[in-house]
């Protein structure tokens, strides 16, 4: 919300004010030399703050006599407009009414003292007067003010309806009163009284002046408040344009009472306000005070107004009012006030410094930027110090002119504060200390060797102070980033001290076993910062895991340290994390006979890990490590499952026949299958008699056998027949053996045919007979069958010659 400065614009208002009320005299149009009024202004501590006195001496003041105030209050939709803007306020706060409202409120409230009395007339595109219980004017300034509230809805401006509303009611103010009409309007007139008495819209309305005042809207208005005050000569008019440039109003005032004295520009909240005082200091008051603090001093209420004697003023007598927004304090006295002759009245209130009067001194160094006026108090005048004001007025009725004088400007003292920062601790070396302010880092440092202080001046209470400190350089320190307490000072507290602590810091060194499953413990160090112990050996064990070594991350991505290394030592807890790998397996076995349990050598393998390639395994090969022939030595096998399936046996052997299952993990990273047993694979002997007769005993072993050619135990019913040997082969043509020979190793099974060979001094048979010998077969069979086949053919010629006999 913009300031309202009150009074700040007086002068210029109240001089055309006194032209009207002294029948044309002009007051002067700057503030008014000292005209004989005793005033002053004064400043003494009291409490946590001061008390500002302000004093007139009513020697010099009119008192004005009770005042009949017929105010025409315009209503027009533009009074939602924003202060000398042509759009609807953002904000109903910042609106030209809201600003006319408080005015017409100071006016109610000083006016109302039981016998003043007000009227009104509110318009817009028509006029109407208004009524208090049958009489136009009230000497209650609520029920006046509530009936010219503006409710929104607006309209058009129809100045002429306005004035003869007033007109109507003129006759009915007291012949005994001052009177005054203050017309009040925002904006130029865009409406008039038709010949029929409804709203005529038929002529110019715009910004060109001259189209203006030419038009019906206006000259029809000024015509009508001729008529109304030729027909009062005794009534004042006084104009004020509320929150916009209305030039057709200073030209109406002009043309209505001769002069522009008595029109007022409030285009902006000040100089509305300030309109509102001239009005209220010519119709009813003999005296106002208005101080207007500097944003050095907050209002700190207490206000009292005594006489000369130091007596208190009835409290009904005066109004005492402070605006926030504008800072600004007014006492405002009334009709009703009765001073008594030659007394000085004062007027004080009490004020603090504020919180930037004490930021503003500390941005200077505590070096004061003014001194106080002369004539303003024992700690004020020609002292250092801050302005309390920016400026202050008495406005006094001085034979009916309006004349405003200022007052002289104090000032007051503020304490600023300090914060000692004091350095403790074992620990060598400067650290520097950082002053921070409300969070932030005021660039203010100080650098404190060991036992060291610093003070930091001429520091504003009212913020919360911290000491922040660099690391110690050359060392491991404890220097907490924020020392605890801050330092919170209030006005008037004591100076603050923080201390830093700086002793050397804890450190220790811990050794984590990084495997959940592993067990043991490794002791670690306590001790300071900057230490350097020596790294420990491993005290963990992890089965399945090699240790690696130390490393400052779990995962070994830090650096690495072995047993023995040196490690400086950080403040706080360092941890090592063991390191570990997986040991990786090893699988042995050892190919044996079943039986004997002799070592074989010659065997082949296949090794498959699960969902793996399968990896072939030879004797003695590159894979295997064993040194001796028959055992086999894996190493470096992942972790996992496997089978293990024998693909070649050694010679004489069967392969085993299922494979080997195996696993290699953390409790098993050697497997040791032991002996694996083949059966030696079956081989035997059997004798075939090839054409004798009876039984020869055959030979039951094992491949690789040699046995010996047994006896023949045949015999051949062919009495030239006699045993020969023995043959791998029925015709003979195959390997012979004697009794008791070697037969070849066995590779499988073997047959051995017996051979039979002719006797000595038996009858040679014919060479077909001769070869059918060897095999074992006698003549004699054969003889017999020759005889049997001679006799059936006889028989059989006898019978075919019988059947032909028959038939013949």
């Amino acid at each position: 919300m913009e300031k309202r400065r009150w009074l700040s614009r007086l002068a210029a208002t109240a001089a055309a004010a006194a032209t009207l009320l002294t029948g044309g005299v002009v007051a002067s149009t700057a503030l008014a030399a000292d005209s004989g009024l005793a005033h002053s202004k004064t400043i003494a501590p009291e409490g946590d703050g001061y008390r500002i006195s302000l004093t007139a001496n009513n020697h010099q003041w009119s008192l004005t006599k009770p005042a009949d105030v017929l105010v025409l209050v315009d209503h027009s939709g533009s009074m939602n407009f924003g202060m000398n803007e042509d759009v609807n306020a953002s904000d109903p706060s910042q609106s030209r009414w809201h600003y006319l409202s408080e005015d017409l409120k100071r006016l109610a409230d000083t006016l109302s003292n039981g016998t003043n009395r007000l009227g009104g007339v509110t318009f817009h595109s028509k006029a109407r007067a208004l009524s208090y219980g049958g009489s136009a004017f009230t000497t209650d300034g609520k029920t006046w003010l509530d009936s010219v509230q503006f409710d929104g809805a607006g309209g058009s401006t129809n100045w002429e309806d306005a004035f003869v509303k007033a007109d109507s009611v003129l006759g009915e103010m007291n012949p005994d009163h001052d009177k005054y009409v203050v017309f009040v309007t925002d904006g130029e007139p865009n409406g008039r009284v038709g010949d029929n008495g409804e709203t005529a819209f038929d002529d110019y309305f715009g910004p060109d002046l001259e189209k203006t005042k030419k038009s019906k809207y206006f000259t029809e208005a000024v015509d009508e408040a001729k008529l109304m005050f030729s027909k009062h000569k005794d009534v004042k008019l006084l104009s004020v344009g509320a929150g916009a440039e209305v030039p057709a109003l200073k030209l109406f005032q002009q043309q209505v009472t001769g002069s522009e004295n008595g029109f007022y520009d409030g285009t902006d909240p000040s100089s509305l306000q300030n309109a509102f005082t001239d009005i209220i200091v010519s119709t009813v008051s003999p005296l106002v005070i208005n101080d207007v603090l500097s944003e050095n001093a907050d209002y700190a209420g207490d206000v009292k107004v005594t006489d000369g004697n130091g007596d208190p003023v009835p409290s009904s007598q005066y109004s005492a009012e402070y605006d926030a927004d504008s800072r600004s304090f007014t006492v405002t006295f009334n009709s009703g006030f009765k001073p008594k002759d030659g007394q000085t009245y004062t007027a004080s209130f009490k004020v603090k410094p504020s919180q930037k009067a004490y930021d503003a001194l500390a941005a200077v160094d505590g070096k004061y930027p003014t001194v106080g006026d002369p004539a303003t108090g024992a700690t004020s005048a020609g002292k250092p110090g801050l302005y309390t004001n920016d400026k202050a007025t008495v406005t006094y009725n001085n034979q009916g002119t309006p004349t405003t004088l200022e007052y002289p400007k104090p000032v007051e003292q503020v304490a600023l504060t300090s914060l000692t920062v004091n350095r403790t601790g074992d620990c060598a070396g400067d650290v520097t200390v950082h002053l921070w302010k409300d969070g932030k880092d005021t660039g203010l440092s100080a650098s404190l060797g060991k036992n060291g202080k610093h003070t930091f001046a001429n520091l504003a209470p009212g913020h919360k102070y911290e000491a922040k400190a660099d690391a110690v350089k050359g060392g491991s320190c404890t220097v907490p980033t924020t020392t605890p307490p801050s330092y919170e000072p209030k006005p008037g507290d004591k100076p603050g001290t923080i201390t830093v602590d700086t002793d050397q810091e804890k450190a220790n060194l811990a050794y984590d076993k990084n495997a959940q499953q592993a067990t043991g413990s490794t002791k670690g160090y306590d001790g300071k910062g900057g230490d350097t112990p020596t790294i420990a050996a491993n005290g963990f064990t992890n089965e399945g895991y090699a240790f690696q070594g130390w490393n400052t991350q779990a995962d070994g991505k830090g650096k690495t340290y072995v047993k023995g290394d040196k490690l400086t030592l950080p403040a706080g807890t360092t941890v090592l994390y063991a390191q570990w790998k997986r040991i990786p397996g090893t699988l042995t076995w050892v190919k044996t006979d079943k039986d004997s349990g002799e070592v074989l050598a010659g065997s082949e393998w296949i090794l498959t890990p699960k969902g793996g390639q399968p990896t072939t395994v030879t004797d003695n090969g590159d894979l295997d490590q064993a040194d001796a022939d028959g055992a086999f030595k894996l190493t470096g096998l992942d972790w996992g499952e496997y089978e293990l399936m024998e693909t070649k046996a050694p010679e004489g052997h069967d392969p085993i026949s299922e494979p080997i299952a195996v696993t290699i993990d953390a409790k098993h990273t050697t497997v040791n299958i032991g002996d694996v047993g083949n059966a030696k694979t079956p081989a035997k002997v059997t004798y075939d008699p090839n054409g004798g007769e009876g039984d020869t005993p055959g030979y039951d072993g094992h491949v690789g056998d040699t046995p010996e050619a047994s006896e023949n135990k045949f015999t051949n019913k062919d009495e030239c027949k006699e045993f020969a040997g023995w043959n791998t082969q029925a015709d003979g043509k195959g390997k012979t053996y004697q009794k008791g020979d070697r037969i070849d190793p066995l590779t499988g099974d073997v047959t051995l045919y017996a051979q039979w060979k002719a006797k000595d001094g038996c009858p040679a048979a014919p060479a077909a007979l001769q070869e059918l010998g060897k095999t074992g077969a006698g003549i004699a069979p054969i003889a017999i069958g020759m005889a049997a086949a001679t006799l059936l053919g006889a028989c059989l010629t006898i019978l075919r010659r019988q059947r032909r006999a028959r038939h013949a």
